[in-house]
């Protein structure tokens, strides 16, 4: 029991990040695209 909710934890933990990663990632660069800057 312990083992499968440690498991389910950290491959949601590792898709929260990935998300985050991606949402960043497009939000940098429709942001770089409009002000021509690599950072907001």
């Amino acid at each position: 029991m312990l083992k499968a909710m440690s498991i389910s934890g950290v491959i949601s933990a590792l898709a929260g990040a990935a998300l985050v990663q991606v949402s960043w990632t497009t939000a940098l660069n429709v942001c770089g695209r409009r002000h021509c800057l690599p950072v907001c």
